[in-house]
């Protein structure tokens, strides 16, 4: 239907190419907003907007989730003056929300707007830019430094006592930004000696897993950020790296912070930003469509998270009840807004995203942007998933070449704000496994294609030669077909390409008595085996180009036989026949050798395959003069023997066929 409906308007334009390639960029933490509403007022037992928008079991799947430490010592915070009032601006507004997304799963941040006013240079809470306040730039107290982070600990404490382990805490809520409500003013080196001098003092053992994220500013100013990772104890100290984008585009101003932050292994956090606020009406089609290019090129720019401003506001994801924006504004219903947060929220959280260029971009990879129309594309476990967007007034086609077979897939469509063209979904028709295929993409549309990966591999039936050609060090080995040949290898472990060598490296050791002839991708292959998987039919030789180093062994098994064991000292080639029926798999992969001679125990264990030839139509018997180590004994389907053979019966030793009595 969806499909029919797009082909409607006036003209269709020319496709659009994309490649995706198997290069990881950065993993997704996930979405999420603030609990707040109003004026910035925490819900208290209002957990209506954290219900309908968190977690699996929601419409939209959001995930963090962002709440004020307020500048006090204790949690619930009552009035005398007025009656005893019970606060919501405490940290027992929060509360009730807080419990029900980690219930869901989900993960809780608190930011101060400000440390309390006795530890501060004006004394109040307040920022102190108005004449009512002195027009004094509120700052934390020099001699109040060593207070701070012990004062985190007791919120820390007080959540955890009423059920809520906070996953992170931030430092400042924008230190760049002079204000008369509640903040304070930091310059980037007075972070600096905040976080070098005192971070230690939050109490990661007491409360294992917190993780510190840094002040965010309004802007993303780099200097800020810059500073921390400069200095080595400041970088330790810090996990994550957050802030805003009120007036700075995503693409200019977080990404060169994530290019500094992602490889020190850090995350990059977008923590507040509301799209279109000062509107006096509910979001049009077109204002939703910049909130989801926002999103995009957040993750462009390198964002491991993404968390709006308000849960509740017209211009946010659920509804306050107020008619004077429409008559859609209903208290505690969601907003399309929300559904647009869903495209990424639901399918995009925990994947990796890959690298991508537009075929008219010269090679250059993460453009992702073009005029009328942007993309991005993520892998999560056996799926590639693609974002697209066009704001054209014209259908086009996407044209997307993958890096692996694929062999189904459905689309996600979003073409307006009525509740029929919200998140409709779509069968995408696949014949048989492909690496390119080109999708709809309808004018002023939010597009989400996931696609099914074909891990299978398929018999090589003529002469072969792998040889990594294809490889970088950049690419995913974990779980994946490249060019007919499944690999899964982790690069945590030492296993990967090694670019230098232009190899293939087995660190890790495999054990095969429960997986024997399991299928590439297979759950027991993706959990328990670490090689490489192709598959041949009928008789053959392959020719493995290898070196075995420290206690390794190269393992070969064909099926369910028994691995032939090699293990080869220098660099050289070793021939492996074989002879099956039907299409078999052969499992190459690395275990602790105890053939292996004694060496130094600086050698690393590894296997290192250079090239594997295989050539399909010959047979062990007749092409064993073929084989470097003709001198071996080799029993009739191929397989090579350590020693000569004791028990009886028809051998190959030195290219003929012996009997041994």
């Amino acid at each position: 239907m969806i499909l029919v409906m797009a082909a409607t308007v006036m003209g269709v334009a020319r496709p659009i190419g994309l490649t995706i390639y198997n290069t990881p960029r950065q993993t997704i933490t996930g979405f999420g907003a603030a609990c707040c509403d109003g004026a910035m007022c925490p819900f208290g037992t209002d957990t209506n907007p954290a219900k309908l928008l968190y977690g699996n079991q929601s419409a939209i799947g959001l995930n963090i989730m962002r709440m004020e430490i307020s500048p006090n010592f204790i949690g619930d915070v009552r009035v005398p003056e007025w009656g005893n009032w019970d606060s919501p601006y405490d940290w027992n507004g929060s509360l009730p929300s807080a419990k029900i997304v980690k219930q869901r799963g989900g993960i809780v941040f608190g930011t101060p707007w400000s440390p309390p006013g006795e530890y501060k240079t004006n004394g109040t809470a307040q920022g102190g830019n108005s004449d009512d306040q002195g027009n004094q730039r509120g700052k934390l107290r020099e001699d109040c430094y060593e207070k701070f982070f012990p004062w985190l600990n007791t919120f820390l404490g007080w959540m955890h006592d009423h059920g809520v382990d906070v996953d992170a805490v931030s430092i400042q809520n924008e230190p760049d930004w002079w204000v008369s409500y509640s903040g304070c003013l930091y310059e980037p080196s007075e972070q600096v000696t905040l976080v070098k001098n005192y971070a230690w003092m939050l109490d990661r053992v007491k409360f294992p897993g917190v993780k510190l994220i840094s002040a965010e500013p309004l802007g993303y100013r780099e200097d800020y950020f810059t500073a921390l990772l400069n200095d080595e104890t400041c970088r330790e100290q810090v996990d994550i790296f957050a802030g805003h984008i009120y007036g700075h585009m995503p693409l200019q101003y977080i990404k060169p912070v994530a290019n500094k932050a992602l490889p020190y292994g850090k995350e990059i956090w977008m923590t507040e930003h509301s799209v279109t606020d000062n509107i006096d009406h509910l979001p049009t089609w077109e204002e939703n469509l910049i909130f989801a290019e926002e999103l995009n090129e957040c993750m462009l720019a390198g964002c491991t998270g993404y968390i709006y401003w308000y849960m509740r506001a017209h211009w946010a994801f659920v509804g306050t009840g107020e008619t004077k924006y429409g008559t859609e504004n209903k208290k505690n219903v969601l907003l399309p807004r929300a559904y647009v947060m869903s495209h990424f929220a639901k399918h995009v959280t925990g994947s990796t995203r890959l690298a991508t260029s537009k075929d008219d971009a010269g090679g250059r990879q993460d453009e992702g942007k073009a005029a009328g129309y942007e993309y991005s594309a993520y892998i999560k476990g056996d799926s590639v998933i693609v974002m697209a967007i066009n704001t054209t007034e014209r259908d086009t086609e996407l044209k997307v070449k993958l890096p692996f077979s694929i062999k189904s897939g459905i689309c996600l469509q979003s073409l307006g704000n009525e509740a029929a063209n919200l998140c409709q979904e779509e069968v995408i028709a696949i014949d048989e496994p492909t690496k390119e295929i080109i999708v709809n993409m309808p004018y002023q549309s939010l597009n989400t294609y996931i696609f099914m990966i074909d891990h299978s591999v398929q018999p090589i039936e003529k002469e072969t030669t792998i040889d990594f050609t294809d490889l970088t060090e950049d690419i995913d080995l974990e779980n994946t077909n490249v060019d007919n040949v499944y690999y899964n290898l982790d690069i945590d472990k030492g296993d990967g390409y090694d670019a230098a060598e232009d190899c293939l490296v087995i660190s890790s050791t495999t054990d095969m008595a429960n997986i024997a002839d399991a299928d590439p991708g297979s759950t027991d292959i993706k959990n328990n085996f670490t090689g490489m998987i192709l598959e041949v039919n009928g008789s053959g030789v392959m020719k493995i180009n290898c070196q075995t180093l420290g206690n390794s062994a190269l393992n070969v098994m064909i099926g369910d036989g028994k691995a032939e064991t090699i293990v080869q000292n220098e660099q050289g080639i070793v021939t492996i026949a074989y002879n099956v029926e039907e299409p078999t798999y052969v499992y190459l992969y690395a275990t602790a050798s105890t053939f292996a001679p004694a060496r130094a125990a600086a050698i690393e264990n590894a296997v290192k395959i250079y090239s594997l030839e295989v050539i399909p139509g010959t047979t062990g018997i007749s092409n064993v003069n073929d084989n470097i180590n003709v001198s071996c004994w080799y029993t009739l389907d191929g397989r090579r023997l350590s020693t000569k053979p004791t028990r009886k019966g028809l051998y190959i030793h030195n290219g003929k066929a012996v009997v041994v009595k």
